[in-house]
């Protein structure tokens, strides 16, 4: 069953960033599913709120996966962005390229597009 996440959800998730309610933006998949909301409707500044708050988290870790992120956060989260907007095709392609195979790299969808044209391409550099 597909997630219901409205672009009000996004909005109050944003909200709850900045009154502080929200200190870790991975603890459940809100953060993505609003990018996601925001990236359909092209605002900007609701996004790069998110994306702040997911890059200064990594940047800030000392333990767990997100610590080997911390020089580049921005690659996670390209990467969570890429794996939301495939699902498991994503997760494959990953798996397959992390072994050394050379398999066709996954369509840019909207988030993703949404993301490089604010942020730039980290994940896959031509």
């Amino acid at each position: 069953m597909p997630h219901k996440f409205t672009l009000q959800k996004a909005k109050q998730y944003v909200y709850k960033i900045r009154s502080g309610e929200i200190k870790n933006p991975f603890q459940n998949s809100d953060s993505v599913y609003s990018l996601k909301e925001f990236a359909k409707v092209g605002d900007e500044e609701n996004f790069k709120v998110i994306i702040d708050l997911m890059a200064s988290f990594i940047s800030k870790s000392k333990e767990g996966g997100l610590k080997l992120f911390k020089k580049e956060p921005l690659v996670f989260i390209e990467c969570l962005i890429l794996q939301h907007d495939h699902g498991d095709k994503s997760s494959y392609i990953l798996v397959q390229r992390s072994r050394g195979l050379k398999v066709k790299k996954p369509s840019i969808k909207r988030t993703q597009k949404f993301f490089q044209k604010i942020y730039g391409r980290h994940f896959f550099k031509e």
